[in-house]
């Protein structure tokens, strides 16, 4: 799953294998500068969320936001590879791979429970958050195909792929800029999620952090996110369709 054989320079593992994501791709010159097409993206999600009753808006998002990247990353003589997008069949990658999406799924779910009690220790208000409908059998399946396509794919491709290797250009390309970029795209990953209200906002803010960081300790190998992603999301819109149709107890 973790093909080692990435742009960034080897080192060893753990955190020090941030360093590894400094060095960028050699890729040409590009007519439009990295910041222009942060806002682009950012442009391209307010315009669909303010198209009055499409349904599915955040996905119908992502869809168009790979395809305007791409588009993006072929200016600039880029492909999804140098984003992240790398596999590797040897057992010794697939076994890392495996590792990596434990540790991101445990991190991810870490950080949601955290947030969650900081907020209502802090505010004494309980947790409340607007989510997608899954109470149907179909609207779950809906949701399930879409989890697997433009929610774990899409948004794990746009924020921790292209729009972290756009703000970390921005930044100067160093380790710390790396950093920097997870933060930045985790705070614009947060505010995705306005819908769901400020503790949404917070708690998708801070896994996308925690996605973000873990995507440098994986040497910028999106696999793994990609799956963490996709067995969270289906976890969680599984116990949401069990808790409507009664067959799991609401809390």
């Amino acid at each position: 799953m973790t093909d080692n054989t990435s742009p960034a320079h080897p080192g060893t593992a753990g955190l020090s294998a941030i360093a590894e994501a400094q060095q960028p791709a050699a890729h040409k010159g590009s007519l439009i500068p990295g910041w222009a097409q942060i806002l682009a993206i950012v442009a391209l999600f307010i315009g669909v969320k303010e198209i009055p009753g499409l349904p599915y808006s955040g996905q119908v998002f992502m869809f168009l936001a790979i395809i305007l990247s791409s588009v993006f990353l072929r200016m600039n003589g880029e492909t999804w590879r140098d984003m992240g997008l790398r596999w590797s069949w040897k057992p010794v990658d697939l076994a890392k791979g495996a590792g990596m999406v434990v540790l991101v799924f445990a991190s991810a779910v870490a950080a949601n429970g955290l947030v969650q009690w900081l907020y209502v220790t802090v505010t004494g208000v309980p947790v409340e958050r607007t989510l997608p409908d899954v109470s149907t059998l179909g609207l779950f399946l809906i949701m399930m195909a879409l989890v697997w396509t433009t929610n774990s794919f899409g948004e794990e491709m746009v924020f921790r792929g292209f729009l972290m290797k756009r703000f970390s250009t921005i930044f100067g390309g160093t380790r710390f800029a790396w950093i920097l970029a997870a933060f930045a795209q985790a705070m614009i990953f947060g505010l995705g999620h306005a819908y769901q209200g400020l503790v949404g906002i917070l708690i998708t803010g801070m896994v996308g952090l925690v996605f973000g960081l873990l995507y440098l300790v994986a040497r910028r190998n999106l696999w793994p996110m990609i799956f963490a992603h996709g067995l969270i999301n289906s976890v969680a819109f599984t116990v949401l369709h069990l808790q409507a149709i009664g067959a799991f107890p609401a809390s």
